[in-house]
C-alpha cells in the first residue's frame, strides 16, 4: 500500500483511530510492511514501534497456519510420541487461544495480543 494512502487513512480526523502527528516520523521510520503497520494501528489506535516489533508475528493464510508454525518454532511437541502428535487437535487449540485473546489478526497479519 502506498505510504501516502496510509498517511491519509491514519491521519483523518474524522476517524476514531488516527495516528498522532508526533508518532508519524516513528511510524514511517519503522522498516516493516506498511499494511502490517496499518493493521496494528487499526487494532490499537496508536503507534508504538517497540510494541509493534514485539507483537508482530507475520502474515499467514489462516489461524491454524499461524498457530501451527508457532508450535513448531517453540518445540511444543518435543518429547511427544508421534502417535500422540497425530491426535493433537490444532483447531481446538486455535479456538482456545482465540477465546483467551492471545492473538489477533487483521487482513492476514498476525500479532500477539500483549
Amino acid at each position: 500500500m502506498n505510504k501516502r494512502i496510509i498517511a491519509i487513512a491514519l491521519c483523518d480526523p474524522a476517524k476514531p483511530n488516527t495516528l498522532d502527528p508526533a508518532m508519524w516520523e516513528d511510524y514511517l521510520s519503522c522498516d516493516a510492511d506498511d499494511d502490517a503497520k496499518a493493521a496494528y494501528v487499526e487494532n490499537f489506535g496508536e503507534w508504538d514501534t517497540d510494541r509493534f516489533i514485539e507483537s508482530y508475528r507475520g502474515e499467514y493464510n489462516s489461524d491454524a497456519d499461524f498457530v501451527g508454525e508457532m508450535l513448531d518454532e517453540t518445540g511444543f511437541f518435543e518429547g511427544w510420541p508421534e502417535c500422540a502428535v497425530r491426535y493433537f487437535d490444532l483447531d481446538l487449540y486455535v479456538r482456545d487461544m482465540q477465546s483467551n485473546g492471545e492473538f489477533f489478526s487483521i487482513n492476514g497479519f498476525y500479532f500477539w495480543n500483549y
